[in-house]
């Protein structure tokens, strides 16, 4: 799916720098502070803990994506699967909504998504 574009005189590319920041943080050490919530935060406690063999791998690894994305069944989602689609498809919701409002070149998009773990 694509966002329609508007050409105006603040954008007149139809182009408009858009920011999405992804910030994990430990529920441990407290919840970012409500002043910088554009979503309110992502809680993935619940999720299964990396398998022993990836907990030393770098987040952005082959293996530890292909580990930690494997779905065994291939026909039903994964919890994990469901989670991040759910990240996903509310962050770029939230893109929309500030386009309808008016962001734009002049004032530029930016979101921030937390996701709290352990």
């Amino acid at each position: 799916q694509t966002l329609p574009s508007k050409k105006t005189m603040l954008s007149p590319n139809t182009l408009s720098p858009i920011t999405l920041t992804y910030l994990s943080f430990g529920h441990l050490y407290s919840t970012p502070s409500p002043s910088y919530h554009d979503l309110p935060p992502f809680d993935v406690r619940f999720l299964p803990l990396a398998p022993p063999s990836v907990i030393r791998l770098s987040g952005v690894s082959l293996a530890c994506k292909r580990e930690l994305l494997r779905n065994p069944s291939k026909t039903e989602q994964t919890e994990t699967w469901t989670t991040i689609h759910d990240i996903v498809e509310r962050s770029f919701e939230l893109v929309r909504v500030k386009i309808d409002e008016g962001y734009g070149f002049s004032c530029p998009i930016s979101v921030t998504v937390f996701i709290g773990s352990n």
